[in-house]
């Protein structure tokens, strides 16, 4: 983590000299598989940090050693357990013509790097708070994984009567803008991600059919065991939770003008429910497996 921030705050030089491992290169790629061109599978300006094999392996080791200007075609073999199926295991032809060649100095890792980042006094504090960190993703991720799990059985166990396509399109146009959000937050125009994938807005929409489907299901089944158990968000959980939004976004105007909304206070106590709904799930889930394993151990003794 500490590489990857040094590699964020590095200098970068325009350099004529080749290319070698630890230089930001830019290159232009055209792929194909049997002389046809793949879809999706030409870009412009795509970065590679030598040496990160992040992209495919067995690139950076085609790239090092070209300049600016210079063009190569070689072919290199996808893993098999590459995630895009189409090209899991395959072997794949490719064009690359490199248009630019960057030096990377990272800055030293010394009082004054560690002064940049915040309140750190000595390198023990950032490592400190960096494992501090690793480790609340680390817990995030199980406890998403966990809940996912839960969830997923949940709809197993339950019986739907036809879901209205409404319900199910609001859902996929749900999920179009969290992925705008989402790409967009990274600095990449929305337009031009959907013009990289040949897709448009109604493909992708059409791609999220079915998971939009399985979370319409899971909001169904949270609603009427929230319903069943009559779960609620109490004032107290709403301006907990609306604390913790303001904290978040301190000097937003619009955003403390919009927690004064009733309408959104009202949003904001359907979401805490639904959390306090799901954390019941789960732990009766965590009480069924307990007493069966209590009556396991003690059928044993």
């Amino acid at each position: 983590t500490i590489d990857d921030i040094r590699k964020m705050r590095s200098k970068e030089t325009l350099v004529t000299r080749p290319a070698k491992m630890g230089d930001k290169v830019l290159i232009d790629i055209e792929m194909f598989i049997n002389k046809v061109l793949l879809e999706g599978g030409q870009s412009k300006g795509t970065i590679i940090i030598l040496g990160d094999s992040y992209f495919i392996p067995g690139l950076d080791e085609q790239i090092v050693g070209l300049k600016e200007g210079e063009e190569k075609e070689f072919t290199l073999p996808y893993p098999d357990e590459y995630y895009d199926k189409k090209l899991a295991g395959k072997k794949v032809d490719f064009k690359i013509k490199v248009t630019g060649v960057y030096q990377m100095d990272l800055p030293e890792l010394d009082e004054t790097f560690i002064a940049g980042l915040g309140n750190f006094k000595t390198i023990e504090d950032l490592k400190n708070k960096i494992r501090e960190n690793l480790e609340a993703e680390e817990t995030q991720k199980n406890e998403y994984e966990i809940e996912n799990e839960v969830l997923s059985k949940l709809i197993e166990c339950c019986e739907f009567e036809n879901i209205p396509h409404s319900l199910i399109e609001s859902e996929t146009d749900r999920m179009l803008d969290e992925l705008q959000q989402n790409i967009e937050g990274q600095g990449i125009q929305f337009d031009d991600y959907l013009l990289q994938l040949k897709k448009s807005p109604e493909d992708i929409k059409k791609d999220f059919e079915d998971k939009a489907k399985k979370r319409t299901q899971v909001s169904l089944a949270i609603r009427q065991i929230c319903l069943d158990e009559k779960i609620q968000a109490t004032e107290a959980d709403i301006e907990a939770e609306i604390e913790k939004i303001l904290k978040m976004y301190p000097d937003n105007e619009n955003v403390k003008q919009q927690v004064e909304n009733q309408n959104y206070r009202l949003r904001i106590g359907d979401i805490v429910a639904n959390q306090k709904t799901v954390e019941h799930i789960k732990s009766h889930i965590v009480q069924r497996a307990k007493s069966a394993t209590d009556k396991t151990k003690s059928t044993k003794d």
